[in-house]
């Protein structure tokens, strides 16, 4: 998936959203997870582990960014994510969110190690 810079701020891990979002991240070859925390909520843990290759200790994704967590449905008003490193971990990953209004899509690509996120409207 690819994400045009529209403008840059510094990354946030709290997201404002509307109707609906979609977590995108890559599967990796290792134990690895997020956690997520919709309006206050308990934090879910997102599995972000590939388990259909061997475990090792390092290397590159093994599956693309593709949509891992999601939820639908929402009122239509504002909702803040939460998105944070997971109990036992020593990392969070995230690639991309898509978030649903009743007028437009965002997409959102987040950087975290030069803070910047990068977003596309449709």
């Amino acid at each position: 998936m690819r994400y045009d810079t529209l403008f840059k701020v510094k990354a946030d891990p709290v997201v404002r959203l509307g109707i609906a979002i979609y977590f995108y991240s890559p599967l990796w070859p290792f134990r690895v997870s997020t956690a997520l925390s919709l309006d206050g909520a308990s934090a879910q843990t997102v599995d972000l582990t590939d388990n259909s290759v061997p475990t090792v200790d390092d290397g590159p994704e093994t599956v693309q960014s593709q949509v891992v967590w999601s939820l639908v449905g929402l009122e239509n008003t504002e909702h803040t994510l939460v998105i944070s490193v997971a109990t036992g971990e020593d990392i969070a990953i995230l690639d991309a969110l898509m978030c649903v209004t009743r007028q437009f899509i965002v997409y959102l690509f987040f950087d975290i190690g030069t803070q910047v996120h990068r977003t596309r409207y449709r």
